[in-house]
């Protein structure tokens, strides 16, 4: 806005002018006091500018860098002005930003830049939009797996285009695999140790190179189409900004169902394992009535909410689809994982890990935010929250074993205030053991690891119920100093004998598989 404000004769009053420059200071947060003495009147001309308000006055005609040192710092020459108290004329050549139009250059000048600006950005959407429907034309058309290999290499960037090639490989090789094709045609691979299946008689590794025209290509391409349109859009359109709050995304595209069908394949589900089912009863039921329930679980892969949902999908329909993931800000940085995170119901914290690498003190305003958004959902009540209290992924031990790691005090012990809180509904707390390491063996904190997934076994199961009551069993004994600790160690207990469990079932069913 560049225009005059003045009355009939193009004149401002003097305590109209001290007002306006007094809001003006405030405004930009400055400490400094102005005295406006005297009767007289100035011509005023006022700019407003995103960043700054810039306050123009016939006296200070010179440039903006010399108004300053010209100023005597009163409106009135005659009138002292007390030591330490500025101008607005000083104050307004002091904050200006270099970037804000002139005021001498006028309205149409500023009136012009910001048309081409919103025209540049306009095109640049065009631009992006004709992108996006090229690649759904070109991915319809020569939709391929040599096609989808080119289009890749052209528009992702390098890292990328390998982290996307090698993940399309790995699961090639394992949906082929799990549906007893033709393992023959394969070339080296070396990249991908992790991945189960791929030694020959040779003692190399191998994968395949092309699938052909059967039911496990048409799956694959299928969903790597599907995969590539999303990348496509977050790479070349406007990338999606995770909320602290996320609820699945579920039209146009359903996110949720795309994440399910990835790791669907891969599921050995004939000798999968899923425990005291009679546990997932009480919870559906408890749901049901209106009232709460924390998994208190492990965590081992990055497609644990997809293990849950397929795995409880036939006995309690529609159970994965109500959880809600207490998840890191890792999840929402991973590029390759984020369409399938946009499936699920996500509350971002920082865990302790990410605390020391940026702004302490924001992380901590997050957290608290994200603490208060899952009080007031539990409030609500009928929630389903799952939560990894030991603050990552669980990885293998120098004797090649995977454990479980220690759950954080901390952060049970905030879960326990939240379900005990006043206002809330009845919450129950319940640990859950997951057996997924091996679907999808990532461990490292680099976003650009390769991502291996493998044609396997898995398993969850619920431990009992815990007390939260100043009577339960658990508590007895214990000081209150140290009944944080007690508790974080009896949930990590029951957990881990459900995990002990799940791990001699599957070695059975997996025995049993093997047997002529």
């Amino acid at each position: 806005m560049n225009g005059r404000i003045n009355s009939k004769t193009n004149k401002i009053g003097t305590l109209g002018l001290s007002a306006l420059c007094f809001n003006s200071l405030r405004t930009h947060s400055c400490k400094s006091s102005v005295r406006f003495v005297g009767n007289r009147q100035a011509e005023l001309r006022v700019q407003v500018a995103p960043s700054s308000v810039s306050v123009h006055h016939p006296r200070h005609a010179r440039p903006w860098a010399q108004r300053a040192s010209a100023c005597r710092h009163s409106l009135d020459r005659r009138a002292p002005t007390r030591a330490g108290r500025r101008c607005p004329w000083c104050v307004a050549a002091l904050t200006r930003n270099k970037a804000d139009p002139d005021p001498a250059e006028g309205a149409g000048g500023t009136q012009l830049r910001i048309l081409v600006t919103q025209l540049g950005a306009f095109v640049g959407r065009i631009r992006r939009t004709l992108v996006l429907w090229g690649i759904h034309a070109y991915l319809s058309i020569f939709g391929g797996e040599r096609g989808l290999r080119l289009l890749v290499a052209t528009i992702f960037p390098p890292h990328i285009h390998t982290l996307f090639g090698d993940l399309f490989d790995c699961y090639k090789y394992q949906v082929v695999k799990a549906s007893g094709g033709d393992l023959r045609a394969v070339i080296s691979f070396p990249q991908l140790q992790a991945c189960e299946g791929y030694s020959s008689l040779f003692g190399r590794r191998f994968i395949v190179h092309d699938l052909g025209s059967g039911q496990a290509s048409r799956r694959t391409l299928g969903i790597f189409q599907d995969m590539t349109r999303i990348y496509a859009r977050e790479i070349l359109g406007t990338p999606f900004e995770f909320a602290t709050y996320h609820e699945a995304i579920r039209q146009p595209i359903d996110y949720f169902t795309l994440g399910n069908d990835l790791v669907r394949p891969l599921i050995d589900s004939e000798r999968s394992v899923l425990g005291q089912r009679q546990r997932w009863d009480d919870i559906q039921s408890k749901l049901q009535l209106g009232e709460n329930v924390i998994l208190l679980a492990n965590h081992q892969s990055d497609v644990d909410p997809a293990c849950i949902s397929l795995l409880t999908e036939a006995s309690h329909p529609g159970l994965g689809e109500k959880i809600i993931y207490v998840a890191g800000s890792r999840v929402a940085a991973d590029f390759m994982c984020k369409p399938f995170s946009m499936g699920r119901n996500l509350l971002f914290v920082n865990s302790k890990n990410a605390a020391g690498a940026g702004d302490r003190r924001e992380h901590i305003r997050q957290n608290l935010a994200a603490m208060r958004r899952l009080g007031s959902l539990l409030k609500a009540g009928g929630k389903l929250i799952w939560v990894a209290p030991s603050g990552g992924r669980d990885c293998l031990s120098p004797e090649g074993n995977v454990v479980p790691g220690p759950f954080d005090a901390g952060a049970v012990e905030m879960m326990r205030k939240l379900a005990t809180e006043q206002g809330t509904p009845q919450t129950s707390l319940y640990p859950l053991a997951m057996v997924t390491h091996n679907i999808m063996p990532v461990c490292s904190d680099s976003l650009e690891e390769v991502r291996v997934v493998n044609y396997t076994q898995i398993g969850i199961s619920l431990a009992e119920q815990v007390d939260l009551g100043p009577e339960a069993e658990w508590a007895r004994g214990i000081s209150k100093p140290d009944i944080k600790t007690a508790l974080a160690q009896h949930l990590y207990a029951n957990m881990h004998e459900e995990y002990q469990a799940i791990e001699r079932e599957l070695l059975e069913k997996g025995i049993q598989t093997q047997q002529p």
